[in-house]
């Protein structure tokens, strides 16, 4: 269930490895509201300089059963993004929305400034450019397998390129900026 963000600042993290390095943990934990996507909790303390530590809320696809189960076993909310919801968002971004099915990352910008935020900022996201930060995936299996879903990177690209139009108080980070052109 999606917190009360009217007004606050939200830190969305992603798993994408390019977050590593970047240093961009005490700026995720200084949001009012820290969303992960599909991270398998608790944060490796040797990740938190780039990944910051603080979880509020776990966003994950239906794939994501481990680490659904080990946030709830933290007792961290989750919520879950169901295809019905994936497919009103893509009507929202293209005529064919067919060819679009919006990752979970995605829905959580979208569903964060409809739900009032204040800002949304954008960590770890590079649209499939590198495998994922940790070591398995959320399903437990090595994350270097190929993708098994149906994401497309270029109307991923394109769409996030539509929302940071409409909505100028999201703000990615230099690797989902350059990631997007």
């Amino acid at each position: 269930m999606m917190p009360n963000l009217k007004g606050r600042t939200v830190a969305i993290v992603g798993r994408a490895g390019s977050i590593i390095g970047t240093g961009h943990g005490k700026a995720i934990d200084s949001a009012d509201v820290v969303i992960r996507i599909n991270w398998i909790l608790p944060i490796d303390p040797a990740l938190s300089a780039d990944t910051g530590a603080r979880t509020d809320l776990m966003y994950h696809c239906r794939r994501a059963k481990t680490a659904t189960r080990t946030a709830l076993e933290l007792g961290t909310p989750t919520h879950r993004v169901r295809g019905k919801n994936r497919r009103r968002v893509a009507r929202d971004f293209f005529k064919r929305p067919d060819d679009f099915r919006p990752t979970t990352g995605f829905m959580a910008a979208v569903d964060s400034v409809k739900a009032g935020a204040r800002e949304v900022r954008l960590y770890g996201f590079d649209v499939f450019r590198t495998g994922h930060v940790q070591e398995r995936d959320p399903e437990g299996e090595n994350s270097s397998r190929p993708l098994g879903w149906a994401h497309n990177p270029e109307e991923e690209r394109v769409a996030w390129r539509i929302l940071f139009k409409r909505h100028k108080h999201i703000i990615p980070d230099a690797i989902l900026r350059k990631a997007i052109r």
